[in-house]
């Protein structure tokens, strides 16, 4: 009895153990090993990408598509199409030969990147201080890369009032604004900027429109929250802004929108922000670095292509949570901080510059660049040239059905001149543009433009700046071609 007992006991002990004890414990194994092999799958895929996300993929800031990665490889970055591969930059191709790709053969969408380089090594010389800081903060095997730099779509604009796809002339009224779209002025900064900022505020002063807060890093930043306590209070919701951060806010203002901006000689406005600078410390394009303290060619490297910046600015570059800032590397970089600490409180145009040169090398600087030539024409309703003032403020006015020439003409940075009574080609006509520049500088102008370095600074701002000119070119051809037929008001 004693042993048919301690039998039954055992064969009922087993069957606890295979069922109850033993199948779960399969069951956890199975599980520890799934997620270890997941994890492994995982760190695989990271190490190949670079980061967690595809370049044209949603960035894991929650920002929109994005190119460039801080680890090492480059996934896949998006470049624009253009018309038998070429663009202005020429042929954008991986410089590796077992994963070379042109963008020959693709069709053109005018506002969407979309043809796709693979494979590119991004970890030669002109990145390999990243790479250095990426390993100072710890092993590249266990610290997360930053996140890609944000592709700078825009979706809310109104495209060149002058200008159709092929170039023929507007018919009258054709792109006008709506009554209540809003209008922001690009500041670039030492381009007429101060006398377009005053001739807009003497604008709205006369029309029924509202002037909002300067859109600086601040106030762009606190665009949203600034709106919110105007609703609050019951009072108007701003349909006109300026700054030198403003580009890109149409996309946040939900209503019709339009920008325009004052382009400038990039070689002359280095020069005059160099000597203005010295003077004006508190100004945020001066804060950096002291212009009196380092000569016009070190400003220029300093500086360099500031308006292509402000074409691709996103205000994250500006916000104290952005993720960039633990791994910028200030090494080799002139400035006025003490410590890598310090980068927090610094100007956020030197933070977007810093930024850029970490997470694009040059295929993605220069595919970035070509996107803002093909869509300069699309952006801007209006370009208007330092060298042209009164002639832009005609079109404006024009373009606006807003009082812009008739409250402005004769500013003082005015060097055209234009009287729709008299002939259009000697009235319109253009003064040299270095016609009342002294000899002295002159040949600073002249040094800056021999110097590679210098040459490769300014070389997005060039470029940007002889598309405008061109554009302006079309305008002017559209104006006068109204004006003749009676059209300008």
């Amino acid at each position: 009895m004693t042993t048919t007992r301690k039998a039954v006991l055992m064969a009922a002990f087993k069957l606890v153990c295979r069922r109850v004890i033993r199948q779960p414990l399969k069951m956890l194994c199975l599980l520890v090993i799934l997620l270890g092999v997941l994890h492994l799958c995982l760190r695989k895929r990271e190490r190949a990408a670079g980061w967690e996300h595809a370049a044209h993929g949603p960035g894991s800031h929650g920002l929109p598509a994005a190119v460039g990665v801080g680890r090492g490889i480059v996934d896949e970055i998006r470049v624009p199409d253009m018309p038998h591969g070429r663009s202005e930059l020429g042929t954008l191709t991986s410089n590796h030969p077992a994963t070379q790709q042109d963008c020959s053969n693709t069709k053109m969408f005018p506002s969407v990147p979309g043809c796709i380089i693979r494979g590119l090594n991004f970890s030669r010389n002109e990145n390999s201080k990243n790479i250095f800081h990426l390993q100072k903060f710890g092993s590249l095997s266990t610290r997360k890369s930053p996140a890609p730099f944000p592709w700078p779509k825009r979706e809310n604009y109104a495209s060149n009032y002058f200008l159709t796809v092929n170039n023929t002339p507007t018919k009258a009224n054709s792109s006008s604004t709506p009554t209540d779209s809003a209008l922001v002025f690009l500041h670039h900064n030492k381009a007429a900027g101060t006398t377009a900022k005053e001739c807009l505020r003497q604008v709205v002063k006369a029309t029924d429109r509202e002037l909002g807060h300067v859109l600086s890093n601040e106030g762009r930043l606190n665009l949203m929250s600034n709106f919110r306590k105007l609703r609050r209070r019951g009072k108007r919701i701003p349909d006109t802004f300026f700054g030198g951060y403003a580009f890109g806010v149409c996309d946040e203002l939900h209503r019709p929108c339009s920008y325009f901006t004052v382009l400038r000689d990039p070689y002359k406005r280095t020069l005059s922000s160099h000597s203005y600078c010295q003077k004006a410390r508190t100004d945020q394009l001066c804060t950096a670095l002291r212009a009196e303290k380092v000569s016009l060619r070190e400003w220029a490297l300093h500086q360099g292509s500031f308006f292509f910046r402000q074409l691709v600015f996103h205000p994250e570059f500006c916000s104290d949570q952005t993720k960039w800032i633990p791994f910028v590397d200030l090494v080799g970089e002139p400035h006025e901080f003490d410590g890598p600490e310090t980068l927090e409180g610094a100007t956020c145009w030197f933070r977007q510059k810093l930024i850029m040169s970490l997470t694009l090398n040059r295929t993605q600087h220069d595919a970035v660049l070509q996107y803002c030539l093909d869509n300069l024409e699309r952006w801007f309703k209006v370009i208007m040239l330092v060298d042209e003032f009164d002639l832009s403020l005609a079109m404006m006015e024009h373009a606006y059905k807003l009082p812009f020439h008739e409250l402005c003409s004769g500013s003082r940075v005015n060097i055209g001149s234009y009287d729709k009574q008299r002939n259009a080609t000697d009235s319109l006509r253009r003064n040299s543009a270095n016609s009342s520049i002294p000899d002295t500088v002159l040949n600073q102008l002249r040094e800056l433009e021999a110097d590679p370095e210098v040459r490769d600074a300014l070389r997005a701002d060039v470029m940007i700046y002889r598309k405008g000119v061109e554009i302006f070119e079309k305008q002017k051809d559209t104006f006068m071609k109204m004006n003749r037929v009676g059209t300008v008001d």
